[in-house]
């Protein structure tokens, strides 16, 4: 289970730590690096068999069931590790702890995954944070994350073009069915014209059931978005489904 985010106090005491000290290795503990080349080779990558359109490890290599009854809205989502281990520990110090180095390495997972299951994108799009977390976190690291990534491609990022418009409850806890409750109609889209007719890619640190991503989802395509596609650094598996060996 995603724990909940540490204190103000926490976080700024992280981020003095982070600018005293060296960087870690998140796998052995090696300084230097965020992740030394031995971890970095290990980290829990999906890899297929998988479903196609959540990236769930599924022995058949099609649709898992809850995709069966999914939406229209996403067309599909590429993750590229479980949310686990040394990953899922660089996913939290992101988020949480101010450790903004993590960007690079974690960027780089994202563009790894799209070189081995592509996407075709016009534009890139990180799921927004609502004004107060934005406030407290003095960063969006969807943003940071998709940064690299759209240089990598060659396409713009326009974060103007999707908006939270209302604050929602932490997913953490939450089941499927509440979480799709929580977000519902929690996005719009602003700027119409900049997404109609066009692929989005939709970038986010970490997806467990996919229902903010849906939820984004829903409102590019009312906006006229020719279609929708997720990109994720971390799938959150259920504890009975054990990511695809390498």
């Amino acid at each position: 289970m995603t724990p909940r985010p540490p204190s103000p106090f926490a976080r700024g005491w992280s981020a003095a730590l982070a600018a005293l000290f060296p960087a870690r290795c998140l796998g052995c503990g090696r300084r230097g690096v965020s992740f030394c080349p031995a971890c970095w080779a290990a980290l829990p990558r999906l890899q297929p068999p998988l479903c196609p359109r959540c990236s769930r490890p599924e022995r058949s290599g099609t649709r898992c069931r809850d995709c069966q009854r999914a939406g229209p809205a996403l067309r599909a989502v590429r993750a590229a590790c479980s949310y686990s281990g040394a990953v899922g520990l660089g996913v939290r110090r992101l988020k949480y702890s101010q450790e903004r180095h993590l960007v690079e390495p974690l960027a780089a997972l994202l563009t790894e995954c799209l070189a081995a299951r592509p996407v075709t994108a016009d534009l890139l799009l990180p799921v927004p944070l609502d004004a107060a977390r934005a406030r407290d976190r003095g960063y969006n690291q969807a943003a940071l994350l998709a940064a690299p990534v759209a240089a990598t491609l060659g396409v713009p990022v326009v974060p103007d073009a999707l908006r939270r418009i209302r604050a929602t409850r932490p997913q953490v806890g939450l089941s499927a069915r509440e979480r799709r409750a929580n977000v519902r109609g929690a996005f719009t889209c602003p700027e119409p014209a900049a997404v109609a007719g066009r692929r989005v890619l939709l970038v986010d640190d970490v997806m467990t059931t996919g229902a903010t991503l849906e939820a984004c989802a829903e409102a590019l395509v009312a906006a006229g978005a020719a279609g929708v596609w997720g990109l994720v650094v971390a799938r959150d598996l259920p504890e009975d489904v054990a990511p695809t060996a390498r």
